[in-house]
Formats: C-alpha cells, sequence, structure tokens
C-alpha cells in the first residue's frame, strides 16, 4: 500500500511540473530551414542582451551626412557576382532614397575617367576570386566590409598632380599588339606624360620602351607618288585631289592633317578611338589656335608676324577645299577652319620624319606615331630617344644621360 501511495505522488509530481524543452536549433524543417516550433521565445532568456547580428564596431566619425546609412552588403553582392565595379564612390542610403557618395577626395581634371582598384588577391585568370570576398554576415565583430574599395597602396612616385591615364588608353593599344615597357602613360594639367615606372640606370646602350605596330600609324610619303601606310585611302575618293593639289616641297603638314582627318571618319580605324586621348582645341598650346589679341601680347613681332602667316595659310588652303559645293564626305571632315586648325597644330607638334620602306620602296614620309606622341620635350632632358624598324613595329628606344628614377618623367 505504501509503495503504490509513493507511486502515484512521483508520478503526479512529474507530470505537474514538466522540464523546460531544450531547442536544437540544427533541426530543421523538411524545407532546410528551421521549424518555428524550435524557436525558444522572445521572452525565454531575458537577462542575455539582443544579439546584433549586423551592429558594426565603433568607428571614426564618418564623413557623410548623419541621416545616411551605408547600402544594405547584398546591394553591393548581388552586383559584384555579376562584374559591376564601383570606383571612389559609396552608395548611401537616407531619408530621400539611395545617393552614390564620394569615399575620397576628386580633384578636377581635364576629362573624365573611372577610378582604377587595385586588388591584390587575384584567381588564377588575373579576377579576384569570389572564394576570396567575405560573405555579408562572415563576422559580426568586424565594421561593414566596403566592397568596391581599393586597398590601401604605398604612396605614389609620381607628381601629385598625376593621374593615371584611363585604363581605356592602355586597352586600345594592347588588343592591337602595343606594348610599352618600364613607363607608365600620366595625365596632368599639361597634358599627357611618359613617366618611368622603375629606375633608369644611365648604360651604353639604348633600352626600348615601347614597340607600336605599323598599321596604327598615319603615314604618308614626302614625294610624289603620294604613297600612305596603312593605305586607307581609297581610289577616287576626293580627299585624294585635295592632298595631291598641295607643294610637295613645303606643304607636309597639310597633307597630314588631310590625312588625320580623313582617318577619324574611316569606320572602325583606330585613330576614331585614339582621338578621344588627343588634347581638344582648348588644351592645344599651338599659336595656330591663338587669337589675334594673343599673337600682339608676343615680345617677339617677327614671331607673332609668321604665325599670323601660318594661320592665314591654313584658312585658305581650308576656304579653298571645303567650300559650298564640296562633297559631303569631306565637308563632315572639318565643318569649320578651326577644326583644320587644330588637325594642323596635331600635325605639326606631334608628327615624326623618318626613312620606311613603303611597298618596294624605301621613303621618306611623315607619320603619326600613337603613344610614342605622348613622349615630351623638356628643357632639361635625362635622355635621347631613338626609333627602329623591326618586324613591322616601331620600336621606341632611349639612352638615359643620367639617372632617371621611378616618377620621373622620360623627356628628351
Amino acid at each position: 500500500m505504501a509503495s503504490h501511495l509513493a507511486l502515484t505522488l512521483s508520478s503526479a509530481l512529474l507530470f505537474s511540473n514538466p522540464k523546460p524543452r531544450t531547442v536544437d536549433l540544427t533541426r530543421q524543417s523538411p524545407l532546410g530551414r528551421t521549424s518555428r516550433k524550435d524557436i525558444p521565445s522572445a521572452s525565454a532568456s531575458s537577462s542575455l542582451p539582443p544579439f546584433k547580428l549586423f551592429e558594426p564596431q565603433q568607428v571614426d566619425e564618418s564623413p557623410f551626412p548623419p541621416d545616411l546609412e551605408p547600402a544594405d552588403p547584398d546591394f553591393y553582392k548581388i552586383g559584384y557576382a555579376r562584374s559591376v565595379r564601383a570606383y571612389g564612390v559609396d552608395f548611401m542610403e537616407g531619408p530621400n532614397g539611395f545617393g552614390v557618395y564620394a569615399s575620397r577626395d576628386v580633384e578636377p581634371l581635364r576629362r573624365a575617367r573611372p577610378r582604377t582598384v587595385d586588388l591584390t588577391r587575384q584567381s588564377p585568370l588575373g579576377r579576384t576570386s569570389r572564394k576570396d570576398i567575405p560573405s555579408a554576415s562572415a563576422s559580426s565583430s568586424l565594421p561593414p566590409f566596403k566592397l568596391f574599395e581599393p586597398q590601401q597602396v604605398d604612396e605614389s612616385p609620381f607628381p601629385p598632380d598625376l593621374e593615371p591615364a584611363d585604363p581605356d588608353f592602355y586597352k586600345i593599344g594592347y588588343a592591337r599588339s602595343v606594348r610599352a615597357y618600364g613607363v607608365d602613360f600620366m595625365e596632368g594639367p599639361n597634358g599627357f606624360g611618359v613617366y618611368a615606372s622603375r629606375d633608369v640606370e644611365p648604360l651604353r646602350r639604348a633600352r626600348m620602351i615601347m614597340e607600336i605596330p605599323l598599321e596604327l600609324m598615319l603615314t604618308i610619303s614626302q614625294k610624289h607618288p603620294w604613297m600612305f601606310y596603312p593605305d586607307i585611302v581609297p581610289i577616287g575618293h576626293p580627299i585624294f585631289d585635295i592632298i595631291n593639289s598641295t607643294d610637295p616641297e613645303t606643304d607636309w603638314d597639310l597633307r597630314l592633317a588631310c590625312l588625320l582627318l580623313f582617318a577619324f571618319d574611316v569606320e572602325g580605324n583606330f585613330w576614331q578611338l585614339y582621338g578621344d586621348f588627343l588634347p581638344s582645341a582648348d588644351e592645344c598650346t599651338s599659336l595656330l589656335l591663338a587669337e589675334k589679341e594673343d599673337l600682339l601680347e608676343l615680345q617677339d613681332p617677327v614671331l607673332a608676324s609668321k604665325m599670323e602667316q601660318h594661320i592665314q595659310r591654313a584658312i585658305e588652303f581650308w576656304e579653298k577645299n571645303w567650300h559650298s559645293s564640296a562633297p559631303l564626305k569631306i565637308k563632315r571632315l572639318s565643318q569649320d577652319p578651326e577644326r583644320f586648325l587644330w588637325a594642323l597644330s596635331i600635325a605639326q607638334s606631334r608628327s615624326l620624319s623618318m626613312k620606311i620602306r613603303i611597298g618596294a620602296l624605301v621613303q621618306n614620309t611623315n607619320m603619326l606615331v600613337p603613344y610614342a606622341d605622348m613622349l615630351n620635350h623638356s628643357f632639361q632632358p635625362n635622355c635621347f630617344f631613338h626609333w627602329r624598324f623591326k618586324d613591322r613595329m616601331l620600336e621606341v628606344m632611349i639612352n638615359a644621360g643620367q639617372r632617371i628614377k621611378k616618377g620621373d618623367e622620360v623627356a628628351s
């Protein structure tokens, strides 16, 4: 009787005070998600502070307005996985919606360009591997990962007023077998220049810094019969008649300017792309583009008089060939004399005179050489330029007259 009573009392206690069930978050529903019945209620443990899953660490004072919040990490993640890239900007969200904000100072430059990104960890294909990108929830103790923010790099050896050339400037040349060795193209207040990307010691023999295919150049012979390389002027085109009307002895610059304007109009020609990186009329320093009032301010009256004669010569040539009854295929090359003056200034300031083989003949030619035309002259030169043709390539060589430090401009 006593044992039966004890068994009855223990059973009553067992069912009147059930133990709280522990929650196993590893148990999942058939759909692969944690079942709701396995999730403890919000009041299950009131002694613990709420777990702030996405709470970042306290960081330095933000440069952004206080009513802005960084975009959700998934906003970056879905774009990055599909090759979207952003340079030097952050996406922020505020009361008025999303906006794009500068993540670093942006200086005024001559032309628009994307900022370059230095991502040092790369996959075997040369791109950042996706496995190197941390997930948005990988660590709750770290500040938000700025997915598009470039890594901090060492201080640049180049002057602070210079910016790297637009990536497209390299891309259009590299795709056509242009190569540069030990130099970088930089852009500053005075235009493009070529700068040493490593120290250059003075040596007894010249070293190569560029290779440029002949097919990318604009070349015209200096004497009759006029020959072009590459031969982009079709038979019967009126631009040939204009070139043929020039004086063979003195008008080399007019012929080269006509050829340059024609190359801009040829569909698929390389100079249609490269022309975007040539200085505009406002950026050219040629006196051909100077106003008459500016020429009067020159301290050399003889120079001012000669420049007025050169300007008048160019305008008369344009009026003679770009008259109202000229064919449309000629009119669209230069719709005003200022356009022709600009092309003439490019031909005069950036051309080379060299002897090359065109067909079966060795000819003295005038040519415009892309990329090599970015080399500048200086009152304090540090090297000499040499040119050598090899296997249908022009090799640009330099002889350093002194030690050229990394970041110095290569100039003769």
